[in-house]
């Protein structure tokens, strides 16, 4: 009891109730997973690139996996203002994400393709997430997901402009 009470606490000296929180911290652990899984692909498309884009993708896919892994820290660390720890399991090959990493031996095109959708998936969550936040009051998380919606938006457009050579 004296638990939840403290728990209340904390949230009332953000100025959210345990609802607003719970609703902000499902929302934030949802994106975690999909951005890990986003990261993971862009992990295993940087080690399996091969072609005449070789030396092009492989340094596009570090430069957008080490900024993603910046973006897992930032979200993990803001669902501990919270004050809770991500659910997120990401050694559990069954949780849910909507960002699938395929098999390997893949065309450079085809993992274009594959980035360029995924961002697509990460922009929706974003923008989930960002609605419920504003409509909690939660300035916040919605300023780290602008800043999220700008850096992806910009990756999307010069993937997308890739693809297009």
């Amino acid at each position: 009891m004296t638990l939840a009470v403290e728990k209340k606490r904390n949230h009332k000296k953000l100025g959210f109730d345990h609802i607003e929180a719970a609703e902000m911290i499902v929302k934030l652990d949802q994106l975690l997973i999909n951005l890990d899984s986003f990261n993971k692909k862009l992990q295993q498309f940087h080690w399996t690139v091969i072609g005449p884009d070789f030396f092009e993708l492989h340094d596009a896919f570090e430069s957008l996996y080490k900024k993603t892994d910046e973006h897992i820290d930032e979200v993990a660390e803001r669902i501990r203002v919270f004050g809770h720890y991500p659910t997120s399991d990401f050694s559990n090959p069954n949780r849910t994400s909507s960002i699938l990493i395929p098999e390997k031996g893949l065309s450079s095109e085809f993992m274009m393709r594959e980035v360029v959708q995924d961002i697509e998936t990460l922009l929706g969550f974003l923008i989930e997430v960002a609605n419920a936040a504003s409509n909690n009051g939660d300035v916040g998380t919605v300023t780290l997901m602008g800043n999220y919606l700008l850096f992806y938006e910009k990756m999307h457009w010069q993937y997308r402009s890739w693809l297009r050579k």
